[in-house]
């Protein structure tokens, strides 16, 4: 979208009915393309197409807050963004494409970085707190000493 605005603008003259009408239709498209949600990975190729297409003349408030709210949203609500990841490998490439943009759009990722780290942490490591060991045998008394008879009986079954 925003290299078809750069070719209107460029190569419609301007005093074409309806080049200005044209103009803002592609602006509200590609606005409504980015509040609708534009993957990741993508999201720095659109600001990329729009720093580099669109030019002083046009009015980029609008646009640039779609862009700029689709990248807070990337950083801010990291927790909702990686809920449905559930592999230490998707959980990295998520980390990589927070990287990538930080670089391109002079953001810090240094929180979001450390949501997905601390995800990836988790699922490394289990859970040894849910782990209950049941109680065994039936001598309530732990300090209760066993006789040579007792260990010759208990291992009897393993020497043979």
């Amino acid at each position: 979208m925003p290299e078809f605005h750069w070719r209107i603008s460029s190569f419609v003259d301007d005093d074409v009915d309806g080049k200005e009408d044209l103009l803002t239709a592609v602006e509200v498209v590609l606005v409504t393309a980015i509040e609708g949600g534009i993957p990741m990975d993508e999201l720095v190729a659109v600001n990329d197409a729009i720093n580099e297409h669109l030019d002083d003349d046009t009015d980029l408030g609008p646009i640039q807050d779609a862009i700029n709210t689709a990248i807070d949203y990337e950083f801010d609500e990291i927790s909702e963004r990686i809920s449905e990841l559930s592999s230490e490998s998707e959980l990295n490439e998520h980390l990589e494409m927070l990287e990538f943009i930080a670089q391109h759009t002079g953001r810090s990722a240094e929180t979001a970085k450390k949501v997905v780290q601390e995800k990836i942490s988790e699922i490394e490591l289990p859970n040894f707190d849910e782990y209950q060991p049941s109680s065994r045998g039936q001598n309530s008394n732990p300090d209760a000493e066993f006789s040579d008879n007792d260990l010759v009986s208990l291992f009897s079954t393993l020497s043979k």
